[in-house]
């Protein structure tokens, strides 16, 4: 299931398969990242981590989405999450966030996009950047309202 997972102390973060650092939003210039490789060992060490799973429920809470996308829905960009929103899995989510593609092009995000993937699990629950002519897959995340974070995981999938 794909998830971000945000939490309130560590410097960096790694989930599963690939490598993926964020750094600290108070120092960037002093701030030092540390992968990991493994869930367990990144949860040592932090605290208060929150998880935003993007399942079709959870992906229509943002504020550009209108209703539960289906397979293959081309959402755009951005995804704006906004703090205080009740998540599937009966959480608040307490740091609202803004997901944006780096493209040019205008291509924006998909939901559970498995176009020539076959029946892959790797596409189930699953944000992708919308592929057209431009091989840039690019994203960020921006945390709304001075929000600090430490720590940032997601998980990449068929990569």
């Amino acid at each position: 299931m794909s998830m971000f997972r945000i939490a309130n102390r560590a410097l960096t973060l790694v989930v599963a398969v690939c490598t993926v650092i964020l750094l600290s939003t108070q120092s960037v210039q002093a701030a030092t990242a540390t992968p990991y490789y493994d869930l367990l060992s990144w949860q040592s060490m932090v605290l208060g981590e929150e998880f935003f799973q993007t399942t079709a429920f959870n992906v229509a809470l943002a504020d550009e989405v209108v209703s539960a996308p289906a397979n293959s829905t081309v959402l755009g960009s951005p995804l704006t999450y906004q703090s205080g929103i009740q998540l599937e899995d009966n959480t608040i989510l307490t740091k609202g966030f803004q997901l944006t593609t780096g493209s040019a092009t205008g291509n924006g995000f998909v939901f559970n996009d498995g176009v020539g993937s076959g029946s892959s699990d790797d596409w189930i629950n699953a944000l992708s950047v919308e592929d057209g002519t431009s091989p840039n897959d690019d994203w960020s995340l921006l945390l709304l309202n001075n929000a600090n974070m430490n720590a940032f995981a997601f998980e990449i999938r068929n990569n």
